[in-house]
């Protein structure tokens, strides 16, 4: 209400229509905008609001679904036989990687794989949790990253996963 009444003493006609029709939408674009958890590579996103008032405002055809909120859309999104580290990076990824998924052993790491290789040669007993907090991606790409770098045999988890280790072979 308090929304409505400051975008109509700017000018704006809005109403209540928008935000009836798409409460649960604006409720969780709210979260999202405020929310973040590093350990978790959780990161505030306030596009999902900005698309909420640009259809508001400005009467663009934004698609406003709960599921593109969703923390795990991204990787929901990428599972599969066919991964891509560009899956919808908007919602909380900001991946650079342009993985080829036809590496072989003489391939060129991506930016982030040299920060992990980095990081694990400084602590051989890091997290998964720690690597996306100290490189600043996300968990997901995390995990994918680490098991590319496990297929390219450049890495290999020894031990179990809570008290194990990560070995860099190459």
């Amino acid at each position: 209400m308090f929304t409505i009444k400051y975008l109509r003493s700017l000018g704006y006609k809005a109403g209540n229509d928008i935000f009836a029709e798409n409460s649960w939408y604006f409720r969780n674009a709210l979260v999202r905008a405020n929310y973040s958890n590093l350990k978790k590579g959780i990161q505030e996103q306030s596009v999902y609001l900005e698309q909420f008032f640009r259809n508001l405002l400005l009467g663009e055809g934004h698609e406003l679904k709960n599921r593109y909120i969703h923390i795990d859309y991204a990787r929901y999104m990428a599972q599969g036989d066919n991964v891509n580290d560009n899956v919808n990076d908007n919602v909380n990824d900001n991946v650079n990687d342009n993985v080829n998924d036809n590496v072989n052993d003489n391939a060129r790491l991506t930016a982030n794989q040299q920060k992990i290789i980095d990081e694990v040669r400084k602590n051989p007993f890091v997290t998964q949790e720690e690597l996306s907090e100290c490189i600043g991606i996300t968990l997901a790409n995390i995990n994918r990253n680490m098991k590319r770098l496990q297929e390219q045999a450049l890495v290999r988890r020894v031990g179990a996963d809570k008290n194990g280790y990560w070995e860099i072979l190459k």
